[in-house]
This record gives C-alpha cells, sequence and structure tokens, in this order.
C-alpha cells in the first residue's frame, strides 16, 4: 500500500507535465487549453521549409525578327547557383504573358546573356515576351522578367 501514494504522485506529475496549462480542480482537470488541439499552419511551415532565393530575371530585346522568327535576349542570375533550374521565355499575342504559353526552355546556368529563338510566330502581328525561371525543387516558384514587345514583319508579297 505504500506504493499507492507514489503511483498517485508520478500520475499527477504526468498530467502536470502533459496539460501544463490545464486547470485543475480538486485535483481533476477541468479545462484544457485550445492549443493542445489545434493543427499546426500548413502555410508557415511550407513558408519555412521554401528557402528564398535573390533572383534577378530581365528580358532584353528583341532581334532578327522576320516574318515568323525572332530571336529574344535575356539574363537570369540567382545567389544560390547550385540550385536546378529551368529557364527561358514566354510568349503571346496578349499581354502578360505566363509559362502556360508558348515558351523556349532551356536549363543550367550562365551569367552571359542568353537567348530564346522562336519560331513559327505569325506575320504582322505583334507579340509579347517576358523571360522566366523556375527552380525544380520548387516548381511553384516562378520568376517573370519584365515584359516586351515586338511585331513580326508583313510576308513578302511576290
Amino acid at each position: 500500500m505504500k506504493t499507492l501514494p507514489l503511483i498517485f504522485a508520478v500520475c499527477f506529475l504526468l498530467l502536470q507535465y502533459t496539460y501544463s496549462e490545464a486547470q485543475v480542480v480538486n485535483r481533476q482537470v477541468t479545462s484544457i487549453p485550445a492549443v493542445v488541439n489545434e493543427k499546426p499552419d500548413i502555410r508557415t511551415l511550407e513558408t519555412r521549409l521554401t528557402p528564398e532565393f535573390k533572383v534577378t530575371v530581365s528580358t532584353w530585346s528583341a532581334g532578327k525578327i522576320s516574318a515568323s522568327q525572332a530571336v529574344i535576349s535575356y539574363s537570369v542570375r540567382i545567389d544560390d547557383t547550385t540550385q536546378p533550374m529551368e529557364h527561358g521565355v514566354c510568349y503571346s499575342t496578349s499581354s502578360n504573358p505566363s509559362v502556360s504559353n508558348p515558351r523556349t526552355t532551356a536549363k543550367g546556368y550562365t551569367t552571359n546573356t542568353l537567348y530564346g529563338e522562336l519560331s513559327g510566330l505569325k506575320p504582322g502581328l505583334k507579340y509579347y515576351v517576358k523571360a522566366y525561371m523556375k527552380l525544380l525543387n520548387y516548381p511553384d516558384k516562378i520568376y517573370y522578367g519584365n515584359e516586351i514587345s515586338f511585331t513580326t514583319l508583313q510576308q513578302a508579297t511576290k
């Protein structure tokens, strides 16, 4: 019978440890703080797990413009060059193109000016273009450069 007070003391300490902020009246738990039942905020967890990088994406100019082709110069910079990435230019006949529009794609990193070759364009149309960079380890992270535009040449008549 000497062990009964010891068992009671251990149980009481465990109860206090588990519910350190619970209210105890007459040795009974009367309320448990809401924090015990809360689920973690998933958005906060994602923020902590996704590192932030210093990224610069620039769309420079359109050149070698013909009735069906153009070459776009652009650059991508990131402070962590070990990150696998996809980059290129996306284009559309509507303003604000995104990667869901037609695009050129390249992989890897360079500090040089990059070139995206657009082909299959329609003559005499205005196209809007943006450079982009996508981190492959974080597919939801897509960085866009500034938007530029150009107009393809009219098809020559014979």
